[in-house]
């Protein structure tokens, strides 16, 4: 069995309807994937994202899409193979090809849809990959926040367009050496790839900067804590939540991020609340369950390559990404 790659530039509505049926497939059932969807087609309309169709014997069988290559690699964010032909022969194949195409890869996605788990994990692991899991967090329309003083040393304020420098800087430092760090790596140095990253938030790349939810706490006038939160269809994303590693064990990351839930629940269009965190990450997800959350998707069971990331999700920073 040999599965090939196909372009997809020349029939955009083929790419749009296989990239639909890998969403679902990795969604699930019981999930509304059309805003993932349309923010994946978003994505490779401008070239953010690279879509092929998977064919055996010249007909098309799934789909594989991955990120523009980074320091490190590339990174798979859908694989699928229709009910035909999944199998762990199949995605060994056509895994070949992708690798062919990409070279080293960094991330791949998980579950394989027809596969069962036991030879996914034989075929991934004898690749070198290692499982790691993502959850969605959500804050209960319902659920009062804790009635708790927000005295404290230092003071919390709203986010401004001159505070990029600095919330780069506690962001770099928040993720250095840790696991989440990779996820959504780019460039080979970090002071520069973490200054990417927040502006990216704050130019609304993930969703409008929410003014309400985005707050930063300083310490003689230098942030040491963040929290930055983005307007999108489903809700408000807590995009960012990061506490200098100086500055932590005083209870300032939850300080911060209890003024930024109190904003956004007073705002006039208070909307749903949720946050991403990986797995293994145990000093988050205490925080989070402590002020309310409760997991509302996951985790899922995706996969990371042992020789490009050296340390497992353990190691995941306290600060949830996108």
């Amino acid at each position: 069995m040999k599965i090939e790659l196909a372009g997809l530039d020349d029939a955009p509505e083929v790419a749009s309807r296989w990239l639909l049926r890998a969403v679902e497939a990795r969604a699930g059932p019981a999930v509304d994937a059309s805003a993932w969807h349309a923010s994946l087609e978003a994505d490779r309309r401008a070239g953010r994202l690279v879509a092929r169709l998977l064919r055996l014997d010249g007909r098309p069988v799934g789909l594989a899409a991955w990120s523009a290559a980074t320091a490190m690699g590339t990174n798979l964010d859908l694989f699928y193979l229709n009910a035909g032909t999944a199998s762990a022969e199949a995605y060994a194949s056509a895994l070949a090809a992708v690798i062919g195409e990409v070279g080293r890869l960094v991330f791949a996605p998980g579950p394989l849809a027809g596969v069962a788990p036991a030879e996914e994990e034989r075929l991934m692991t004898g690749l070198g990959f290692a499982p790691y899991g993502r959850s969605e967090m959500q804050l209960p329309v319902a659920r009062d926040l804790p009635r708790e003083t927000s005295e404290g040393p230092g003071r919390v304020r709203g986010v401004v367009a001159s505070d990029l420098a600095s919330l780069a800087e506690v962001h770099r430092r928040a993720y250095h050496d840790r696991f989440d760090r990779y996820l959504f790596l780019q460039e080979a140095d970090e002071a520069s790839d973490a200054l990417r990253e927040v502006r990216d938030i704050l130019d609304g790349r993930f969703g409008e900067l929410d003014p309400d939810g985005s707050v930063v706490l300083e310490i003689e006038g230098k942030p040491v804590a963040q929290v930055l939160a983005v307007r999108r269809p489903d809700g408000v994303l807590l995009a960012d939540v990061a506490v200098d590693p100086g500055h932590q064990g005083q209870g300032l990351g939850r300080r911060t991020l209890l003024e930024s839930l109190r904003r956004l629940r007073a705002a006039p269009a208070a909307k749903r609340i949720y946050l991403n965190v990986t797995e293994g990450n145990q000093p988050a997800v205490a925080l989070y369950q402590r002020l309310g959350f409760a997991r509302s998707l996951g985790p899922s069971r995706d996969w990371y390559n042992t020789a490009c990331i050296p340390f497992g999700p353990s190691r995941a920073s306290r600060a949830p990404a996108r």
